[in-house]
């Protein structure tokens, strides 16, 4: 996804020598054929012109391991900050550039395998995004074997303490909670934990029958963490509360503890992250199915289908009091945040949106297939 400090915008990419690449909208369990020769690369591109003010290279090999079809070798959204950028390209490396494009680290994490664990042969790639926190950067890297979490000096890239985890593959981001203490929250197929982002102390663990697959990333307010994933037929969602401490694993008849305020087994995204707005949920499914829940109690308001026959792997935004959802079939849906699921527009686009939109001031920015697009509303006396 395309992030924006000031006035511009970072996208990463990696770049195949092949001739044709096989990329598909669809999840199958197959691994991508091309593994020629690859350039990741990051782009720095004017907020307001779309201009490319540099580009640079990180790595430039062949890949480590195979991808997804869906999957593309630079899934993960770089992390921006006042003073760098950083690109996280899972087994091809962690690297950061000043704002205007001076190399300023990288560091070589090794291969990071990331695919079916009931069968190695599947690999997917990584989409773990980095996130900047104070004078660290943190990541999440879960692959067949040597999962763990660990920060970097985010001025120098030197390691501040690594964690190993007892996981298997995962392609979620881990969510900074800003609470008192802050908790650093990672999902995973074995158990959601959450760490102290300081040191990588282990605050709680809930063990869980969770889907085989975790993906999606964890969304937080400052009353609870909502934390799921939903690959069939299990799609467990946890709402945790910050007091959370220890072990707050749930027995087999109890939704809800001292560390968990409900959970349902049947109600969890895939691989898209849910949106906190308010005193409600939104989870929107890759089916095109998009649920409304009240936040506090996990009680659905609302269940609808977005679009006839849409897609969807992007995460829903929010701008003023419209829901964008932008689809694989490339129309973005505008519906009104409330009680009831209101169409407001559908905008046919020309390409497949798989990466979530970012909205800054006036402006949406959505990565296509093909293209950075840049949308605001005209100017009164513009065309």
């Amino acid at each position: 996804s395309p992030v924006v400090w000031g006035d511009q915008v970072f996208v990463t990419t990696a770049v195949s020598s092949a001739e044709t690449t096989d990329f598909g909208t669809a999840s199958p369990m197959s691994s991508a054929e091309d593994v020629s020769s690859h350039r990741w690369e990051i782009h720095a591109l004017d907020a307001e012109t779309g201009e490319v003010r540099w580009s640079r290279v990180a790595y430039e090999g062949e890949p480590r391991t195979k991808r997804s079809p869906k999957n593309s070798y630079a899934s993960e959204t770089p992390a921006v900050d006042a003073e760098r950028v950083v690109a996280f390209f899972g087994s091809h490396g962690l690297s950061a550039w000043s704002h205007d494009g001076e190399p300023l680290w990288s560091r070589d994490l090794g291969t990071i395998d990331s695919g079916f664990f009931f069968d190695p042969d599947y690999q997917w790639g990584t989409a773990s995004s980095p996130i900047l926190w104070r004078d660290l950067v943190i990541v999440q890297a879960d692959g067949q074997e040597e999962s763990f979490v660990a920060a970097f000096d985010a001025a120098t890239g030197e390691p501040r303490w690594r964690t190993d985890r007892d996981e298997v593959p995962s392609w979620s981001t881990p969510l900074l909670w800003d609470v008192d203490p802050p908790q650093l929250i990672a999902n995973g197929v074995r158990a959601v934990r959450a760490y102290d982002p300081a040191t990588g102390e282990l605050l709680w663990e809930l063990p869980t029958d969770n889907s085989v697959i975790a993906a999606a990333t964890p969304v937080a307010n400052e009353e609870l963490a909502i934390v799921g994933s939903g690959y069939r037929p299990l799609r467990p969602l946890y709402a945790v509360r910050p007091s959370a401490r220890g072990d707050i694993g749930l027995g087999p008849d109890a939704q809800s503890n001292a560390g968990v305020a409900w959970s349902s087994k049947s109600v969890g995204p895939y691989y898209i992250t849910p949106l906190i707005h308010g005193d409600q949920l939104y989870v929107l499914y890759e089916s095109g199915v998009f649920s409304s829940f009240y936040l506090l109690t996990g009680e659905r308001i609302y269940r609808t289908r977005v679009g006839s026959g849409a897609t969807f792997s992007a995460s829903p935004v929010v701008a003023g009091d419209r829901l964008y959802l932008a689809s694989e079939n490339g129309s973005v849906y505008v519906g009104v945040l409330g009680l009831e699921w209101v169409l407001l527009e559908t905008n046919p686009g020309p390409e497949p949106f798989m990466a979530t939109p970012a909205v800054v001031g006036d402006t949406i920015y959505l990565r296509g297939r093909h293209h950075l697009w840049a949308v605001r509303e005209p100017e009164p006396d513009g065309p």
